[in-house]
Order: C-alpha cells, then sequence, then structure tokens
C-alpha cells in the first residue's frame, strides 16, 4: 500500500509509469519475448518546483501551511535537509521575509502560502517587491 499524502490521496511519486514506447516494443516483439522495459520517473509538479529551487541554490521557504499548497509542504518535508521550511504568523510577513533575505544576500527565497485571503494578504509584499524593482515572482 502506498505511502499517504497530509491530504489523503496515495503518494505515487515513486511509481514507475511504463513509456508507450516500450509497451509498443514489447506488442511487437510478442509474447515470449524478452524486450525490455523502460521505466520513468514521475514528479508532481510541487516536486518539479523544489528541485528546480534546490538546484538554484534557494536555502529557505517561508509561509503558512494550507489548503492550497498541502502538495507542497509536504515535498518541503521530503527536502528538509535542502531547503529550510520557516513557518511565519502572517502571509504578508512571508513576503516581506523574501524580499528582505534577496535586498540583504542577494538570493532568492521562497514565499508560499495558501489561496484565498491568505493570497490576499501578500499583495502588499509584493507590490513592495515590484515598486523597488525586486525580483519577485507573481
Amino acid at each position: 500500500m502506498s505511502p499517504q499524502w497530509a491530504h489523503g490521496e496515495p503518494d505515487r511519486r515513486d511509481e514507475p509509469t511504463v513509456s508507450q514506447a516500450a509497451v509498443r516494443a514489447n506488442a511487437s516483439a510478442g509474447a515470449g519475448s524478452t524486450a525490455t522495459v523502460s521505466t520513468t520517473r514521475r514528479l508532481t509538479g510541487a516536486q518539479i518546483l523544489v528541485e528546480y529551487l534546490v538546484a538554484q541554490g534557494v536555502p529557505y521557504a517561508a509561509g503558512i501551511p494550507g489548503h492550497g499548497c498541502w502538495n507542497l509542504t509536504d515535498v518541503l518535508l521530503d527536502y528538509a535537509d535542502r531547503i529550510r521550511t520557516i513557518q511565519v504568523m502572517h502571509e504578508q510577513s512571508a513576503v516581506h521575509l523574501a524580499d528582505g533575505y534577496y535586498r540583504a544576500s542577494g538570493r532568492p527565497m521562497l514565499a508560499f502560502t495558501s489561496i484565498g485571503p491568505g493570497q490576499m494578504n501578500t499583495v502588499v509584499g509584493m507590490a513592495t517587491a515590484y515598486a523597488d524593482s525586486r525580483p519577485c515572482s507573481w
């Protein structure tokens, strides 16, 4: 049985998938064939994002876990040895923290939040970074 994510869905990140080319090769080779089946690694969107951030040298992620970002926080736990997660008390402080970290170190930092009101609480920090011509992703 697969382990469960925090929100109850099965964790299928490490299950291999069979490529269509391998399926066609096996079908054309016949029933008693020893054709090899190649597997590819399946990644979630959150895994792709966190692996990219780690590869770019982003050392910290700040935010508040919520219903809009459970997948991201689950993956951040998996990568806790390479990217440290800081839980803040307000969404706006996560964005100000990321902005201030960039201004002081020249290195980016991830700020995350849940959807809805949590997302709206980041607007002031995003506007501050934008107005001061600091890099910030929407």
